[in-house]
């Protein structure tokens, strides 16, 4: 996530009214989520996990409003989808040493999807814009966040500042999808319990103590695990800090036996089936040959 700007205007905004409160909000995280460019991969699962963890929403939904309201572009390229915040460029100030996008930009008579839009004529960013009266120049700031002043510096002397060590990953884009799946599910579930709770309880967070164990290269089952206990145990629990990262250490041992074993399985196989190979009869014969030579 970086730090983006916004202008008074955006709470104002008659055309961003229409859309779900939560929706507007998903609108302000898909700016600190999206690239320098204002590109980001359309994975609303993954999405909802880093801008609206605690919430009981449909992303996908609201990125379809956003898009039929014109202040998104998803679109298709090589059967990878991604999205376009419009006029993102126009409005932003990116910080120099902001890594550079990686992610194709959509161009003219770009393939769209969208559920909600019935137009057959594809949408391309540029069309979208001109249809409306620009709702997301919004995003204008009157003031430049801090992060942002470097691009405005006139003193051609000052030498740059040096790169910030790249940050961890969201554990999102760490797990796997069959991993990630259920591991959200279970966090939703959590994150519920959490607000019925009192006390200590209400300050666990399910989401941070996934992306602390991702970082600590946790294992992913262990990770699963232990959530499942909490779930199940939870009227029980009184510390959830303290009983999750005990249980993730049990786990975590556990499994990482079990892949071990599984690894000398795996091995011991793999030695049978090349035992059974001419190459290796020829090998042993080699061998044989090579003794009988010395013994002369």
């Amino acid at each position: 996530m970086r730090s983006r700007n916004i202008k008074p205007g955006f709470f104002k905004n008659d055309t961003l009214a229409e859309i779900n409160p939560l929706g507007r909000i998903l609108y302000e995280g898909l700016w600190c989520l999206a690239d320098r460019k204002g590109r980001l991969k359309d994975r609303p699962k993954r999405i909802k996990a880093e801008i609206l963890p605690y919430d009981d929403c449909d992303v996908d939904s609201f990125l379809n409003n956003l898009q039929q309201n014109g202040f998104v572009l998803r679109y298709v390229i090589d059967n990878n989808k991604y999205i376009q915040v419009v006029n993102f460029l126009k409005h932003q100030r990116p910080h120099p040493n902001e890594k550079a996008s990686d992610i194709p930009a959509p161009t003219k008579g770009q393939i769209t999807y969208n559920q909600g839009v019935t137009n057959d004529t594809p949408r391309s960013e540029q069309s979208i814009t001109k249809e409306r009266s620009n709702p997301s120049d919004i995003m204008i700031p009157d003031i430049m966040i801090p992060d942002s002043l470097n691009s405005l510096s006139t003193n051609v002397d000052k030498q740059p500042s040096p790169a910030a060590p790249p940050k961890s990953k969201h554990f999102s884009e760490k797990l796997e999808d069959n991993q990630l799946q259920p591991i959200l599910a279970l966090c939703d579930n959590i994150t519920k319990r959490v607000r019925k709770g009192s006390n200590g309880k209400t300050r666990f967070e399910p989401y941070k103590f996934i992306q602390r164990q991702v970082n600590n290269k946790g294992h992913p089952q262990a990770i699963l695990k232990t959530l499942e206990s909490m779930l199940a145990n939870w009227h029980k629990i009184k510390n959830p800090w303290a009983y999750a990262e005990k249980v993730m250490k049990q786990e975590g041992a556990k499994s990482y036996a079990r892949d071990s074993e599984q690894a000398h399985e795996n091995l011991k196989a793999e030695w049978v089936a090349w035992e059974r190979t001419d190459q290796f009869k020829k090998l042993g014969k080699l061998v044989e040959d090579i003794g009988n030579i010395n013994a002369i």
